[in-house]
């Protein structure tokens, strides 16, 4: 058996006591395992908040678009197939749980919001001053200023934040 040369190529003079193959790329921790004499040592592997992701993630309502939808659903079976693989390097956890997160932050709903299009701007502004004149919209309104009613304070407040000034 030839190990890292070409037939062409000198090979190794010596004896090997022991060979190990692996199915996947070894983190740098297994490696050092490796060397210190630990090769029967299975690194800890971390899944407590690639778990608490998933659950989070679980508990969303459906109220997202459809390319939220799939991005969330995609992200979710990467993380379930993470979680449930014994052998998943912490590596892999972590980025399952950073794709997780990264697909539930792009569902929550964002404050302001008022017509649900997924993003803030002058049609929200337009839409709650509507609601403060009297005109018949579906939305539920916000009290950005906390003085318990739903006036043009607020809307001046949303436009601020629209407008980044806020």
């Amino acid at each position: 058996i030839f190990l890292g040369v070409n037939y062409w190529d000198t090979a190794i003079q010596g004896a090997m006591d022991e060979l190990y193959l692996y199915n996947r790329a070894m983190s740098a921790q297994e490696v050092a395992a490796l060397y210190q004499g630990n090769a029967h040592t299975t690194p800890e592997v971390n899944k407590s908040q690639l778990l608490d992701a998933m659950l989070q993630a679980s508990r969303l309502d459906s109220s997202m678009t459809e390319d939220q939808q799939a991005n969330l659903l995609a992200a979710m079976e990467t993380a379930s197939a993470v979680y449930q693989n014994p052998s998943a390097t912490q590596q892999q956890v972590d980025d399952a749980d950073q794709a997780l997160r990264e697909a539930i932050a792009a569902v929550q709903p964002i404050e302001g919001d008022l017509n649900d299009d997924g993003v803030l701007d002058v049609l929200d502004v337009m839409t709650l001053a509507q609601y403060v004149v009297g005109k018949p919209v579906d939305i539920t309104p916000v009290d950005f200023t906390g003085d318990v009613e739903v006036d043009v304070l607020d809307v001046m407040t949303l436009a601020q934040m629209v407008n980044g000034s806020l």
